[in-house]
């Protein structure tokens, strides 16, 4: 579908990654931004983004550090072709199949902080009730809050770190997070699950598989 560049929706991701997800949206005409904090994402998805022209251009070994559960040295060894596109093909920039300029751009930063309101900027905070409120002050009514993935608390095992987060965590159940969705005017419309796997390596002994919650949820007016 494409729209107009004054029309088009607009889509927020963040905790982008690499960027590709973002890139995919973006390539069907939606007006995209990704958003990320790690410098090791954002520095390999600029790389990709705007320097690799041709698919399968760059050979990079992924498991040569990762002796663990392989079946053969072979396997430790094996090369992988990256990536399967071209970002600039994707986007129909070298093809002229882009019907309108494409609006695609990534933010660097923690996401409390890059998107806080002008009344005061959010430090970080490692509690999922602050990021479901800045969803509903960027969300318009009527806009949607799509997700899928695990609930992964990062912060919530210290082992005598010293860093404050992992005594500010507070781990949340799916459950309790939808209650608390609800009064921040989220209705979800959608909801399942749906196993994902976590960087596969279909070599491997071992496979990390999630079991992620997916939903769309739409933002209702109401409290503001």
């Amino acid at each position: 579908m494409m729209w107009d560049r004054t029309d088009r929706p607009r889509v927020l991701l963040p905790g982008a990654g690499l960027g590709r997800l973002a890139l995919e949206i973006a390539a069907k005409g939606y007006a995209v931004q990704g958003n990320e904090f790690s410098y090791q994402m954002l520095f390999a998805s600029n790389f990709i983004l705007n320097w690799a022209t041709q698919p399968l251009e760059i050979e990079i070994h992924p498991w040569i550090h990762n002796p663990s559960n392989a079946l053969t040295i072979t396997d430790l060894l094996r090369p992988v072709a990256i990536p399967d596109v071209a970002p600039a093909e994707l986007l129909g920039l070298t093809n002229g199949t882009a019907v309108i300029p494409p609006d695609f751009s990534m933010c660097a930063g923690e996401f409390l902080e890059a998107y806080a309101n002008d009344k005061g900027g959010l430090r970080f905070f490692p509690v999922l009730i602050a990021y479901i409120a800045a969803f509903e002050r960027l969300l318009k009514p009527g806009g949607y809050w799509i997700n899928l993935g695990p609930l992964l608390y990062h912060w919530q095992d210290g082992g005598g770190d010293n860093d404050e987060r992992y005594e500010q965590s507070v781990e949340l159940s799916y459950e309790e997070i939808k209650h608390i969705m609800g009064t921040y005017n989220f209705r979800i419309q959608k909801e399942s699950q749906r196993e994902c796997l976590y960087t596969n390596n279909v070599k491997s002994m071992m496979k990390t598989v999630f079991n992620c919650a997916f939903f769309t949820a739409v933002k209702e007016a109401g409290r503001v």
